[in-house]
């Protein structure tokens, strides 16, 4: 995952989610907006640092095997 785009897409993505449990869970509120915002804003941002380790984990593994030589194994741990 790289560039704003990806970030947007998850962050709607978190949004959308994000509205559907406030309106199956919570009952509405004044500041129900506000609150939903938020909490996607807040979702979107540890989703996307996370994917971003991990893409950032997978590259580093990919050029240390080929640093070292070894071929890359498809089957994973």
């Amino acid at each position: 995952m790289k560039g704003i785009k990806d970030f947007l897409s998850l962050y709607l993505m978190c949004f959308f989610l994000t509205l559907f449990a406030l309106i199956v869970f919570v009952n509405v509120q004044k500041n129900v907006w506000l609150m939903m915002l938020a909490i996607a804003f807040i979702a979107a941002i540890l989703l996307y640092v996370i994917l971003r380790l991990v893409s950032r984990v997978e590259d580093l593994e990919k050029r240390l095997d080929e640093l070292t030589g070894r071929p890359e194994d498809d089957s994973k741990e």
